[in-house]
């Protein structure tokens, strides 16, 4: 553990982070590193738990991205997660052909085309997903119900509302970005500011979604936990946001395979399948390797994270994301040294505390 844990700290010094905000309001985050691509990272407070009425709307609009980014040969990756609506690009070093690159992925993010005969295609052929253990864990919350929606809300869909949830809630203010690649500041700026005028629509309010207790759910096949977002966690205590990451971690080494966990801004959710047979091994005493064990698989997720453009510029979004501050990874890693048995013992029984109650 030790020496993974000084590898990561000595790769951590070395990153030269700046942190700034563009013309049209966006939060960047930058670093250089040798690589054969500019790696950005573009997370808008767009995702699905922000439908209101209309479930589903952010998911719709994630695919039709995603198809026309494919159409327009760019080099990205799009997804959705409750909070945001990710896009990760990956710009070539040459001028000339990144700044085609941008023209392009500008007119994606400010003008998408979002076609009429695609919608009503993606709109029919949409799974109406039931999802009764989030709607239970989550009940009233924003983070509950089925985020691909279900045929009366897509059918109220429209091109003109996609567009108004595009203009206002994939707005610059509402943008938090990362840039990692083998360029200097002044040019990461340039391709900021290129990449991200103005805009000419007003962006959606941004309102904080209420963070639930710790809680708990479960149906046939399923068991689902709350618990305290990374976000929340990190600002009470560095030691706190090692907590979630840990007890997953365990949690995959007792029941590989089985384990789900979603960070959020409000609150973060962990789904267990088959959980008898984890309940079954929670009824001894956790070996200290298996926690030793977790501690080496995370230091070496972290490091190896570090290592990459991709990587870093995926690390250096979350922490802009979630509000954290430069040395966050460096605090966590030192928290992390400090995890024992004790640790695991006192958070097992507060927050899996329904299996640990059947042993």
């Amino acid at each position: 553990d030790a020496q993974e844990s000084r590898g990561l700290g000595d790769v951590y010094k070395r990153q030269n982070i700046s942190l700034w905000q563009t013309d049209s309001g966006a939060k960047v985050w930058y670093s250089p590193m040798l690589a054969d691509t500019i790696q950005v990272q573009l997370w808008y407070l767009a995702g699905f738990s922000h439908d209101d009425k209309h479930k589903g709307k952010a998911q719709l609009l994630a695919q039709l991205l995603k198809y026309e980014s494919r159409k327009r040969q760019l080099d990205m990756d799009i997804s959705l997660d409750q909070d945001f609506l990710k896009l990760s690009l990956a710009l070539s070093p040459q001028p000339s052909v990144m700044m085609q690159q941008i023209k392009m992925a500008k007119a994606l993010l400010y003008h998408p085309k979002l076609p009429n005969g695609l919608i009503a295609k993606l709109r029919s052929n949409h799974p109406s997903t039931s999802q009764v253990l989030l709607d239970a864990l989550y009940p009233m919350h924003p983070y509950a119900g089925p985020k691909q929606g279900n045929s009366e809300s897509l059918s109220q869909l429209t091109r003109k509302t996609l567009q108004d949830f595009q203009h206002s809630f994939m707005h610059p203010s509402r943008l938090h970005m990362s840039l990692v690649g083998d360029i200097d500041q002044p040019t990461a700026q340039i391709i900021t500011e290129n990449l991200l005028p103005v805009s000419k629509h007003t962006a959606a309010k941004k309102t904080a979604i209420n963070s639930l207790d710790v809680g708990f759910a479960s149906n046939s096949h399923m068991q689902g936990f709350v618990w305290p977002s990374l976000k929340h966690s990190a600002q009470q205590k560095p030691h706190l946001s090692v907590d979630n990451y840990m007890l997953y971690q365990i949690l995959n080494e007792l029941h590989p395979k089985q384990i789900r966990f979603a960070p959020g801004l409000a609150n973060s959710t962990l789904v267990i399948s088959q959980s008898q047979q984890l309940q079954a091994v929670l009824g001894d005493k956790l070996d200290s390797e298996i926690i030793a064990q977790a501690k080496r698989k995370l230091l070496k997720q972290w490091l190896v994270q570090l290592r990459s453009a991709k990587g870093l510029s995926k690390h250096l979004v979350q922490l802009n994301a979630y509000g954290y501050a430069v040395t966050e990874l460096d605090q966590r890693r030192n928290a992390l040294m400090l995890w024992d048995e004790d640790r695991w013992t006192v958070l097992s029984e507060k927050m899996l505390a329904p299996l640990v109650a059947n042993n």
